[in-house]
């Protein structure tokens, strides 16, 4: 009897709440009926919700599959998805959101795991299993149906980038990138001594095939070991054979009058090459899948870089000039550039990498490249999340970072030109200071957010600071030029290398510590001023002064 009587007032509460809820909802309808993945949400280019999110049984797209398949076939909206055509999939959703206007501001369309993502995490994406439930997805490529979006006239930009295709952490993924630069700081000496005895071409050419298998063999990565073998091993053990370390072990023995300008001119390639195939690269991703990507690059690889390297020699004197040029001379005894020389003990020496390393040269040059790619890698990778922390948008914090290279083409060649005329040690002092600026303005802009400053730092640290590519190769090469300058160089840049590894890990480790930049920023100027210093001891001015300053010695 008590059993019963208590069912009874149990069943008259619930019925009493339920009543109560119907009423409030009618009442004060809510501004989400119901939070599911396949619920949109548009936001600014800040990732601010520009309205309230909208259920995924939203009335509005009662009638959009109709319209859908008045100009897309229904059997073909299943065929190129892949996925049960429903009404409350994201494909009618987003079709109901254009047709009945979108805001000014949006910039991105987010599910409600993406939304969610964003406010704890900071990014703008999509989760790519997540995506697979909208209709928006190829079944062919696992990528935005670009096909889908033009013949609809839906805006394809609102949709974010797809991520986590193989639910791998981050960690693991960047690992395979430090994976990269470690293989390439082994094989940096022995590039070296491969570049001595064999010349550019047996190096360049090796290079290719391991960049080029790397890259053909990425689209069938299924396990992280294969990532590490792939973008590891291959990709990032053949860019270190074809890159600006590999090219400054010869570069050096073709110029002396215009040594900078020339070495300046090859390396601004770097970053005019990055201003074109970068666009080019990212419109393949979005309309075919990174895998795609990585098979153009590839064929761009072999069918470019290997036939250009058919004409690279070691030295002018393979076909019988000189450097800057000139014709051989007619009498062995002749000299020419013997004017440059200032030390000619120190030139008579045949240098080999034992000798140079017991010198205290090679330390000063070791550690002044070391604390360099310190500043130059710290601020690459931590600036677009600085300035987006500090108030910046998304938006512009990506166009800072691009700036910054296209600011670098000019600047490499007029202060690379310019240091053969000044000299060596004052460029690479100018580059360390153009990173030393670049990370005061950054510590200022917490404090004070401005375009202006935001212009300082983005054309110190492009303008001034990628020009020490300009003279890396100049600075060894005019102390230990000679027939071993190419290991000397080679274990050198493994110094380049753990720079690069270490900046971004040391602004990580004090972030993480303090909970600011400000100290890692502050400690990485102190890494700007050592650099330069060092550069000034080792001195490559006493050894051989630069055309610009004959006169003068």
């Amino acid at each position: 009897m008590n059993v019963r009587r208590l069912l009874v007032r149990s069943a008259l509460a619930v019925a009493v709440l339920v009543t109560a809820g119907l009423a409030l909802d009618r009442l004060f309808p809510p501004n989400l009926e119901r939070y599911q993945a396949r619920s949109t949400e548009v936001v600014d280019a800040n990732g601010r919700l520009l309205q309230d999110p909208i259920s995924y049984r939203d009335y509005r797209t009662e009638r959009v599959p109709a319209d859908v398949f008045a100009r897309i076939p229904r059997a073909e909206v299943f065929g190129r998805t892949g996925i049960q055509v429903l009404q409350l999939n994201t494909l009618y959703q987003l079709y109901a959101h254009v047709r009945a206007g979108l805001p000014a501001d949006a910039a991105h369309l987010l599910l409600i795991p993406d939304l969610c993502h964003h406010y704890l995490c900071g990014a703008i994406s999509c989760e790519r299993t997540n995506a697979s439930t909208t209709q928006l997805l190829s079944a062919e490529s696992g990528e935005w149906d670009m096909g889908l979006f033009e013949e609809l006239e839906l805006p394809r930009w609102l949709m974010p980038p797809l991520i986590d295709e193989f639910g791998w952490d981050r960690a693991l993924a960047a690992g395979a990138f430090s994976f990269g630069f470690l293989v390439s700081a082994v094989l940096s000496p022995i590039v070296g001594r491969v570049m001595d005895a064999r010349g550019p071409r047996v190096v360049i050419m090796t290079g290719v095939t391991l960049l080029s298998a790397g890259l053909f063999l990425s689209p069938y990565i299924e396990q992280p070991w294969h990532l590490y073998a792939t973008l590891g091993v291959l990709v990032g053990g053949g860019a270190n054979m074809m890159t600006y370390t590999a090219h400054s072990q010869f570069l050096p023995n073709w110029f002396i009058r215009r040594r900078g300008l020339a070495i300046s001119i090859a390396f601004a390639g770097a970053g005019a090459g990055a201003i074109v195939l970068l666009p080019w690269l990212q419109s393949i991703i979005l309309g075919d899948g990174w895998r795609a990507a990585c098979q153009a690059i590839g064929l761009l690889v072999l069918f470019a870089v290997a036939p250009l390297n058919l004409m690279v020699r070691k030295k002018p004197q393979d076909i019988g000039l000189m450097p800057d040029g000139e014709l051989r001379p007619a009498s062995a005894a002749e000299q020419p550039h013997a004017s440059h020389i200032v030390d000619p003990a120190w030139v008579a020496i045949e240098w080999t990498l034992a000798r140079a390393a017991r010198t205290a040269c090679f330390w000063w040059i070791v550690l002044g490249y070391f604390c360099a790619l310190v500043a130059w890698y710290a601020v690459q990778v931590h600036q677009t999340k600085y300035l987006t922390e500090i108030g910046f948008t998304p938006l512009v914090a990506a166009w800072a970072l691009g700036a910054v290279s296209v600011v670098g083409i000019p600047g490499q060649i007029i202060l690379g030109a310019l240091s053969d005329r000044i000299g060596r040690e004052w460029v690479w002092t100018a580059g360390c200071m153009g990173f030393a600026i670049c990370y005061a303005a950054l510590i200022a802009l917490e404090q004070a957010p401005s375009t202006a400053l935001l212009y300082v730092m983005v054309f110190a640290q492009g303008f001034f600071g990628y020009a020490l590519t300009s003279v890396m190769g100049p600075i060894v090469a005019e102390i230990f030029e000679g027939p071993h300058y190419g290991s000397i160089f080679g274990t050198i840049t493994v110094a380049l290398i753990g720079g690069g590894a270490a900046g971004p890990w040391i602004a990580g480790v004090i972030h993480n510590a303090s909970g600011s930049y400000r100290l890692a920023f502050l400690s990485i100027i102190g890494c700007c001023v050592a650099s330069a210093a060092a550069i000034w001891i080792a001195a490559p001015r006493r050894v051989r002064v630069v055309p610009g300053r004959v006169r003068r010695t």
